[in-house]
């Protein structure tokens, strides 16, 4: 990746500097740099009008190769790690586009729902029995605590999606540890996209010799045009695309059902959750050469943040212009990542994802409340701490019962 001295300016000109960080000058318009660093010395443009961002979306000029940044390496390693999980991040022309979102939208039609369901049902019951063991055949109730977001909501979407992909226990550890760095951040979440890559080219090889009823070895089957490196392209985007996504509805669906009246239904609070409960996410493109935007300098390798649409089930929610670019900021510099509530997201298919993370969101969401009884928040309503994304931790208290036979899916 080329390197870069820190800037003193924001791209394209100076910046005022009696103006707060994140937004460098006033009002919102088209097109407005934004502090990517705390010490703001590096800078990128946010693009809120829709002839400029049809401009980026529309030319050569503009890519989502990150590759491509001219950010240095001690941000590339902050910024990159947040952004390479977007599918828009890894996006390609649309053309392109099309040519790859076929097979994967068969793949995922082809699913059995209910056989992903009993994926699911298998995976949550794992989960519970690892943090509320149950107590022995004809032993009374046991009581127990947990955090869901770290013990169930996040694990969970990411042990079924390895699943459906055909991911053995060869790969369970390794593959783990590379989708949470990366979705982490920090010092180890480049290493690890790189990583998480060459598992995916390793697993589409072995797929490609000896098919099997995965969704992955669908995938291929559906789509003998694609290389290797494609098809492992798109299993990334289905292994990453709404593990965010789904462990944060997760979370908000248990919240609200425990803050709602006894017998409130979990399947309309859990796709609620999934569809309303969260910002969008700005998409990632990077300039190819130096180019006007609008009013803007926009220079080469400089970063383009689109911030559209405005309306809609996927637009940014924000209290005005300073909160706008105040959110978008905190979602780079911080990590702290928002999700997408419907919409467009890549090439494997927005309407199936959509509906797989909504079987997922909504069976674990179930599966969770028929296991465990009598579950309660284990601090009070006040004290819980929400993010962008809703609450960053949900600790529980709750009994477990002995335990009742699982029928396993057909195949793992």
């Amino acid at each position: 990746m080329p390197r870069s001295e820190p800037r003193e300016s924001g791209p394209g000109g100076p910046v005022d500097a009696q103006l707060p960080p994140g937004l460098a000058r006033p009002p919102l318009g088209p097109v407005v740099p934004v502090a990517l660093s705390e010490d703001g010395r590096a800078w990128g443009w946010l693009v809120t009008g829709v002839p400029e961002a049809g401009r980026v979306l529309g030319g050569e000029a503009f890519t989502p190769d990150p590759a491509q940044w001219s950010g240095g390496e001690d941000l590339a390693r902050r910024l990159l790690p947040q952004t390479a999980a977007w599918s828009s991040t890894l996006a390609v022309a649309e053309d392109v586009r099309r040519r790859l979102g076929a097979p994967a939208a068969a793949a995922l039609r082809a699913l059995d729902e209910r056989d992903t369901r009993g994926h699911v049902e298998h995976v949550a019951d794992e989960l519970i029995d690892w943090f509320a063991p149950p107590p022995h055949a004809g032993a009374a109730a046991r009581p127990g605590r947990a955090e869901v977001r770290k013990d169930f909501a996040r694990q969970l979407p990411r042990l079924v999606m390895m699943r459906l992909l055909g991911m053995d226990d060869r790969y369970a550890a390794g593959m783990s540890q590379c989708v949470d760095e990366l979705r982490d951040g920090g010092p180890y979440a480049t290493s690890a996209s790189s990583r998480l890559d060459a598992k995916l080219r390793q697993l589409v090889a072995e797929k490609s010799a000896a098919l099997g009823p995965d969704l992955l070895s669908r995938l291929i089957a559906r789509g003998p045009g694609l290389t290797a490196d494609e098809v492992a392209h798109q299993a990334r985007l289905l292994l990453v695309a709404d593990l965010e996504r789904c462990t944060a509805a997760i979370t908000r669906a248990t919240a609200g059902l425990l803050l709602s009246p006894p017998g409130y239904p979990i399947r309309e609070t859990a796709v609620d959750a999934l569809r309303h409960g969260s910002a969008g996410r700005p998409r990632c493109w990077f300039a190819r050469s130096d180019i006007r935007l609008g009013d803007a300098r926009v220079r080469c390798g400089d970063l383009v943040l689109l911030a559209l649409p405005q309306r809609g089930p996927g637009a940014l929610r924000h209290r005005g212009p300073r909160d706008l670019v105040g959110q978008l900021t905190r979602v780079i510099t911080t990590g702290v990542r928002t999700a997408p509530a419907g919409g467009p997201r890549g090439p494997a298919g927005p309407a199936r994802t959509h509906r797989l993370a909504e079987l997922i969101t909504v069976t674990a969401v179930r599966r969770l409340f028929h296991r465990l009884s009598a579950v309660e928040l284990d601090v009070p309503a006040s004290e819980l701490v929400t993010g962008p994304a809703g609450p960053t931790e949900l600790p529980i208290r709750f009994t477990r019962a002995a335990p009742e036979p699982v029928t396993p899916p057909r195949h793992r």
